[in-house]
């Protein structure tokens, strides 16, 4: 009994009161116990504040009927642009007499296509002299004139008349012209206008002074000759007050020196690979390249009689005037139509780029939905143009890669993480699948242009964009280009090869500087410029619009970015020549609302084609419509 007892009350004692090292051990155990809890608290937590997506919806829930593309893309390999296809034309055409072939003569076809100079390029130096204006490009030296006769026959184009531009003469004509001291540095950052006949046009102060460099970017410094001109007219002057750009005169003619390579100073602004401006921001007047343009037109103008230009504004209304809106969220979409209404109204149509989000993620809702498609196929039914700001709404866009290829929805699912990480994001990815789901989704939608969120885009775009058959991008502001003039894009934004995109360079509203704003499209309206606004889908902009076409109307051509980009396309493939007093044109894609700017004196007698109806309005032609070849002839007083 006893013994009993005593192995209970044994049993109970080890039961309250365990050895000391087992306690000790329990103890250890729930304090990691505590500790994992607490962790898992604190990773809850954090996982709630950030708001991370636990997964990625199926993007098939949304519109289980449609899948694609099915179609690969393939980025082509880069492909030289080469000579030959701008070796053609008539005597009526500005020459370049091209010195170097590895030089930047492929910004000089950019930059005379935008401001709309018929040109010809040749190596043959007797061939350019045929022609009134020629521009010796990159430089003229004792090689190309190395015989008695080619020198004669520079001095006797010169002296009947002739006029010559080039960057630099390298003793191939001192003795004939007088020598001027040139000076070469990196060490000029400014341009200044003089007074001129060929630059009283330059009204504003950001046409009068260019800043073209940053001492602060040592990459931005460009290789600057300055002149000295003691037998010649200065037109441009350095900050230092050394002459960037002089006349010189021989006989009946004349000899531009530039100081600046203006071929490279194009190509380098258009590909955006200059240093940036300080003193503008993307709501500014930004003309350097146009500057540079107009000035090249108005010598051609004034010294080849015979001289045609295109206009760039169809049917030769002042300024070109395309409004833009980006549908990147929920609450965007829902405002679209009051605007859309509006435009309507005002017989302005604009464009819409729809941003096809039809993820859930850290950035938005899937507001690419069934219900969005009425809202925007009534935006379409109303006249505006639809065109895509991709899949996701993220400014990732410069890191994604190219991608596959074989991106298609539903399977194509970006998904934004945090504000530094993105999942399943490509470029191919983007372009593919936002103009697949616009285009099918969709009645009467072809998705034509691009414009990336944020304007970020990276460097391999403009391919990209061809591959997947966008034809127009908005990718840059004008302040970024420095140009109010479309212009035609490069494979990597680099300087060899052409791709068939056109970019269109944005300016974005503000509410406080609306006049300012309207007094720039005016000021692009002096030269035939694009105002193209970008205009945010808030209820407090929708007056700032109302105003801007109330504004703009009398002087504008309103349309959308498709409208206007297949005018530009079709013009830059537009050619015409003159032989006596005979125009002939060749228009291979149709083109509505074609203007040319014709020599004072020339009146239209007949036309090969009595199906185009032409006006002429004092030196100007204005065609309805033209399609193929046409023939004018004009009667000269």
């Amino acid at each position: 009994m006893n013994s009993a007892k005593n192995n209970k009350k044994n049993y109970s004692k080890k039961r309250r009161f365990p050895p000391q090292g087992t306690v000790f051990n329990m103890k250890k155990k729930y304090i990691y116990l505590l500790a994992v809890c607490f962790i898992v608290f604190l990773v809850s937590f954090q996982i709630q504040k950030k708001e991370i997506p636990i997964s990625v919806p199926k993007s098939e829930t949304l519109f289980p009927y449609i899948n694609g593309p099915e179609q690969k893309t393939s980025i082509p390999s880069e492909k030289t642009t080469y000579l030959k296809p701008f070796n053609k034309g008539k005597k009526s055409r500005f020459a370049i007499y091209l010195t170097d072939t590895d030089s930047s003569w492929l910004g000089l076809v950019r930059g005379l296509k935008s401001i709309g100079i018929p040109f010809l390029i040749t190596k043959d130096l007797s061939k350019a002299l045929e022609h009134r204006v020629v521009f010796a490009y990159p430089f003229l030296s004792g090689r190309q004139l190395n015989t008695p006769k080619k020198m004669e026959a520079m001095k006797t184009f010169l002296s009947k008349g002739g006029v010559l531009l080039t960057s630099n003469i390298y003793g191939a004509l001192d003795t004939t012209l007088g020598k001027e001291e040139q000076k070469v540095s990196k060490q000029h950052e400014k341009l200044l206008f003089n007074k001129h006949k060929y630059t009283r046009s330059f009204l504003h102060a950001n046409e009068q002074e260019i800043s073209f460099a940053n001492k602060k970017d040592p990459d931005s410094l460009l290789t600057a000759t300055s002149f000295s001109y003691t037998t010649a007219k200065p037109i441009a002057f350095y900050e230092d007050n050394t002459a960037a750009i002089i006349q010189k005169t021989y006989g009946k003619g004349s000899v531009f020196f530039f100081g600046l390579d203006v071929g490279f100073f194009l190509n380098k602004s258009y590909n955006n690979r200059q240093s940036a401006d300080p003193n503008l921001s993307f709501k500014d007047f930004s003309p350097k390249v146009d500057v540079f343009l107009r000035l090249l037109k108005e010598i051609y103008v004034d010294n080849d009689p015979t001289a045609i230009t295109f206009g760039s504004v169809p049917y030769h209304r002042a300024v070109s005037v395309i409004i833009t809106h980006d549908i990147d969220s929920t609450k965007s979409l829902s405002r679209s139509i009051e605007f859309a209404k509006l435009e309507k109204n005002q017989n302005a149509p604009s464009t819409y780029f729809v941003t096809t989000h039809y993820v859930k993620d850290y950035e938005e809702m899937d507001f690419f939905n069934p219900k969005s498609l009425p809202i925007l196929q009534q935006i379409k039914d109303l006249g505006m143009d639809l065109a895509s700001g991709g899949v996701t709404k993220s400014n990732f866009l410069p890191s994604f890669p190219i991608g596959s290829g074989k991106e298609k929805y539903p399977e194509y699912n970006p998904a934004v993480i945090d504000k530094k990480t993105i999942k399943g994001g490509s470029i191919l990815g983007e372009l593919r699948v936002s103009k697949f789901l616009l285009e099918n989704l969709l009645t009467n939608v072809k998705c034509q242009s691009f414009r990336p969120n944020d304007l970020q885009a990276p460097e391999y775009l403009p391919q990209a964009l061809s591959a997947t058959q966008y034809s127009f991008s908005s990718m840059e502001t004008a302040s970024d280009v420095w140009t109010h003039l479309p212009f035609q894009l490069t494979y990597n934004r680099k300087y060899s090869a052409l791709v068939p995109v056109f970019e269109f360079p944005v300016l974005r509203a503000s509410l406080l500087q609306i006049n300012s704003q309207i007094q720039i499209a005016k000021e692009i309206s002096r030269y035939g410029g694009l105002f193209l606004l970008s205009i945010p889908l808030e209820e407090e902009f929708l007056p700032l619009e109302r105003q801007i076409i109330k504004e703009l109307k009398d002087i504008s051509w309103f349309g959308s970015l498709s409208e206007f980009g297949s005018f530009w396309a079709a013009r830059n493939i537009l050619s015409v020549d003159v032989e006596d007093n005979i125009v002939k044109i060749q228009a291979p894609d149709p083109i509505s609302g074609f203007s040319l700017e014709i020599p004072k004196g020339w009146k239209l007698t007949k036309s090969s084609s009595a199906k185009t109806k032409i006006s002429q309005e004092g030196n100007v032609l204005i065609f309805d419509k033209i399609f193929g070849q046409l023939e004018l002839t004009f009667s000269i007083r």
